[in-house]
């Protein structure tokens, strides 16, 4: 499992969502 500041942020939102949610706010915090 990496470690970075990313995953840190996407790890809450990930387990909440783990289906939509997800990905709408990765895109967000990519972009």
């Amino acid at each position: 499992m990496i470690y970075p500041d990313e995953t840190m942020l996407y790890a809450p939102v990930e387990w909440h969502d783990c289906s939509e949610g997800y990905t709408d706010i990765r895109y967000e915090k990519s972009t």
